[in-house]
């Protein structure tokens, strides 16, 4: 026992500096780059419920973004769960994001009362989410529109997980407090639409961008409201609130509005802002991203020829350029090719995979990245290949291009063939064939014994014999190119 706890601490520091060291999987710079992989459910809970204390190396697979590690912190992912993951020294650091297509409102009571809110992304209350606190079901109240539960001190998990069709949002509800100031108002036990809330239409906006908003307000009671209220810009505690205006209910208890982001609301770029629904009895809030506006316009082309011949390698020239024509020198395609129409299988036990291949490359700096991906594995048949290359500039802007490539014998670049040659053998007890290619193209061939098919396939050369039992009648068929010998 004690020799194989010594082997065991042994290996696994050097294991650890391997992977960090030869590993693929995080690409040529593992101490600059981080990179993005579609983190699983499962895992998520793992990590989340302690039960990992790091990522399965299993996961980290077919990375979807990069960028510099300095960078992780400042980029949103999109809907899904995500994880960054890159190599400090000789240790795996990582950052999950969880970023699931509806919001969750907390709110909590004095008397130990948890009510949740949980609303899509159109700002329909989900009232067929499954919540549960501490491993607990909450059950949804229809009239306050919250799934709720009594909560009391001692207990010892207050980790809330919500999970609507296929995504899961943990939020721990250990910082929820029955009060809470801010602007003279209190949230809690005296905010009358404490089970209100107010959505916008998207997280982020650029200068002169529309921003929709939608309020669904009722009291403490889940009385549906109809009086008029305050619209509010809050952008920090040290500066005044910008007063929108005052709107009024669309139906009883629905209140909506738009407004453009302009130069007089005196906002600033690359910050977040509260937007606040409001009267002398209580309030609302959500927040949204306000970013600098940046014209982006990448333009990619795509150049490939249209046939490859067999056994050659596929080329690929990817050309980017910025709105101003200059070259992109800075970003990463991921190429994928996949098998198309098949034409023909020359093996009848070929298996033909659906993806051939994919990877992900740095941008050249010369403007022009050259790619060649040798077809030495692809599978020996006649086919389409469908190519999509994804190119992705330092600023995350995203075009995709697409097409196929002709895989086949190079049938056109001779104007004829020279003929196959077939030669028959008898011994004793034995027939055979043999068919000689001297253009090693491939043909098909089929066997017949007494004008009942023995044998067919697609091959390049032939050397065919049988035993004999008896007196039969033995013939072969033999094509290529559309002509029969």
């Amino acid at each position: 026992m004690k020799k194989i706890l010594f082997l065991l601490l042994v290996i696994l520091p050097v294991g650890g500096f391997l992977f960090a060291k030869e590993s693929t999987s995080f690409g040529p710079k593992t101490s600059e780059m981080a990179y993005r992989y579609r983190l699983p459910i499962e895992v998520l809970e793992n990590i989340v419920n302690d039960r990992y204390d790091t990522i399965p190396l299993d996961v980290l697979h077919n990375p979807v973004a990069q960028c510099d590690v300095a960078e992780v912190d400042t980029i949103r992912s999109e809907n899904g769960c995500w994880v960054w993951a890159w190599i400090d020294g000789v240790d795996l650091k990582f950052r999950i994001e969880n970023n699931p297509p509806f919001k969750v409102f907390v709110y909590g009571e004095t008397g130990g009362l948890i009510a949740v809110k949980v609303v899509s992304r159109d700002s329909r209350v989900l009232d067929d989410a499954k919540v549960t606190i501490g491993g607990r079901k909450m059950t949804y109240n229809p009239h306050s529109m919250c799934y709720e539960t009594e909560m009391s001190g001692s207990s010892k998990s207050r980790l809330l997980r919500v999970q609507y069709n296929d995504n899961v949002k943990y939020v721990d509800v250990n910082s929820v407090k029955p009060y809470k100031y801010r602007n003279n108002y209190r949230y809690g036990e005296d905010n009358s639409l404490k089970f209100s809330y107010i959505v916008t239409d998207k997280p982020s906006y650029r200068p002169n961008d529309t921003l929709r908003w939608k309020a669904v307000v009722m009291d403490r009671k889940g009385i549906w409201q109809n009086r008029d209220f305050e619209l509010f810009i809050e952008k920090g505690f040290r500066d005044a609130p910008c007063k929108l205006g005052v709107v009024k209910s669309k139906r009883k208890g629905v209140y909506t509005g738009e407004f453009v982001i302009v130069d007089s609301l005196n906002m600033i770029t690359n910050r977040s802002y509260n937007l606040v629904l409001k009267d002398k009895k209580g309030r609302i809030q959500t927040h949204f991203d306000y970013e600098d506006y940046e014209l982006h316009s990448l333009n990619v082309d795509v150049t490939t020829d249209p046939v490859v011949k067999r056994l050659s390698d596929m080329k690929f020239i990817i050309s980017a350029q910025d709105e101003k024509g200059d070259r992109i020198t800075s970003g990463y395609a991921t190429i994928t090719l996949k098998s198309g129409y098949i034409r023909s299988v020359y093996k009848s036990e070929e298996f033909v995979p659906d993806v051939l291949y994919a990877s992900t490359i740095p941008l050249s700096e010369t403007g022009k990245t050259a790619v060649h991906i040798p077809t030495d594995g692809f599978p020996d048949a006649d086919m389409n290949v469908d190519w999509k290359i994804e190119v992705v500039d330092a600023s995350y802007e995203k075009v995709t291009e697409n097409g196929y490539v002709s895989y086949q014998d190079d049938l056109e670049s001779k104007d004829e063939y020279r003929d196959l040659y077939v030669n028959t053998y008898e011994v004793a007890d034995s027939v055979g064939f043999t068919v000689s290619n001297p253009d090693s193209i491939m043909f098909r061939y089929a066997i017949y014994k007494n004008d009942k098919l023995l044998c067919s396939e697609t091959v390049r050369h032939l050397d065919w014999r049988q035993k004999a039992s008896g007196p039969a009648a033995y013939t072969i068929a033999v094509s290529y190119d559309d002509r029969n010998i």
